[in-house]
């Protein structure tokens, strides 16, 4: 525990990754969510165009 305390830049480097990770994982999730939703709407498209 003294350790990690006695050197505050290892813990600033691991915030560090842990943000720029959490960073990708917000932009691939939202990337997926826009694409989940444009292939939604050419599906309900399709349905309406068959009735």
């Amino acid at each position: 525990m003294e350790t990690t305390i006695s050197s505050p830049s290892s813990s600033a480097i691991i915030i560090q990754t842990l943000t720029f990770i959490l960073y990708i994982a917000i932009l691939i999730g939202g990337i997926y969510l826009i694409r989940s939703i444009k292939s939604i709407k050419k599906r309900l498209d399709k349905l309406e165009n068959e009735k």
